[in-house]
């Protein structure tokens, strides 16, 4: 298959990386949209990077009937989920989105006015837990990143004899984390590695003695949550090298985690603008009272990452979810 891909002069998203790869690991083309290229699909992108300085190029012309998926890898920002009601953000048409400060109003509105009327899936990364949404959009979130996968398969023997019970290694772009770490370092009575992006020093290396892997690799769990958007890389990074210990998410994802079996679930949630979630270090304590379950959880979490959330993975999803679209009925996007 030929697929092109369309997306602003500023670049796609990590996401539009790891699709182009995983496309390719399947044995497909992909190249950059023109008019008449003779694509057999098109992947329209939605605008990610944070600024308004930027043009989408031509959209493909009315008489052009080739097939295309719009992903839409937009994030808002953890206030604007919280604080204000989902209508204002449930699709990037919609009247925060379109107002938001990453986003420019002439350039989206061209894109809607092309949108408009036509049938396609919409993939958002950004699908919220509170929102229904139509039959033709679907979960998409980050994958696995390519050079972040660790190929060694969990080992029983090797995990029993690390030296760390739980890692936090992250930054505060969300100010919950700054609780979470908070609580670790006042009230957990264990071997813990934290690590505050700027507080304690510069972004970790991932790679090399000492570094980001090899850290998550000596830990028996480590804890992810939200960052800027709902989601954060660190889970598919910590899935591939320790217990997960996951915060709960705002939004759903097309392959879930499940608590006790791929993950293990710390109550996080939010109820207007008040704060609340359970004791995470009775959760960590919980999580590793029995060492051969959460080696279990941890082994069957890194095959779910392996088996559903890899770049190849991600592209296979894509191209599932377009073959059985309904070409017949128009996506709503108002």
């Amino acid at each position: 298959m030929r697929v092109a891909f369309l997306l602003s002069n500023c670049g796609g998203s990590p996401l539009t990386i790891g699709l182009e790869r995983g496309l390719r690991e399947l044995g497909h083309e992909v190249i950059e949209y023109a008019p008449g290229i003779g694509a057999d699909l098109i992947l329209i992108f939605n605008q990610s990077a944070h600024t308004q300085s930027y043009v989408y190029p031509a959209l493909p012309p009315a008489d052009d009937r080739t097939p295309f998926a719009f992903i839409d890898t937009a994030e808002y920002g953890w206030t604007k989920r919280v604080k204000e009601p989902a209508s204002n953000y449930w699709n990037t048409f919609a009247p925060g989105s379109m107002e938001h400060d990453t986003k420019n109003v002439e350039q989206q509105t061209i894109l809607r006015g092309f949108l408009e009327g036509r049938s396609f899936p919409y993939f958002i990364r950004e699908f919220l837990n509170a929102w229904d949404y139509p039959d033709a959009y679907h979960p998409i979130d980050y994958p696995l990143y390519g050079p972040s996968t660790n190929h060694r398969q969990p080992n029983r023997e090797e995990y029993l004899r690390r030296t760390v019970d739980v890692a936090c290694l992250w930054g505060w772009s969300n100010p919950w984390r700054v609780n979470l770490t908070a609580e670790l370092e006042q009230h957990l009575d264990a071997r813990k590695d934290i690590y505050v992006i700027e507080r304690d020093g510069p972004r970790l290396p991932q790679f090399g003695g000492g570094g980001y892997f090899d850290r998550l690799s000596a830990a028996w769990c480590s804890i992810s949550f939200d960052g800027y958007g709902s989601g954060s890389f660190r889970m598919t990074e910590v899935l591939v090298r320790t217990l997960l210990m996951q915060g709960s998410l705002g939004i759903r994802t097309h392959a879930p985690l499940m608590h006790g079996d791929t993950c293990w679930a710390y109550c996080v949630w939010v109820d207007g603008e008040h704060y609340v979630r359970s004791n995470l270090v009775e959760e960590i304590r919980n999580a590793l009272a029995d060492p051969e379950a959460a080696f279990r959880i941890y082994e069957r979490g890194y095959h779910h990452c392996m088996n559903h959330l890899t770049e190849r993975a991600t592209a296979a999803y894509v191209l599932s979810v377009v073959e059985a679209h309904d070409w017949t009925r128009p996506t709503a996007i108002t």
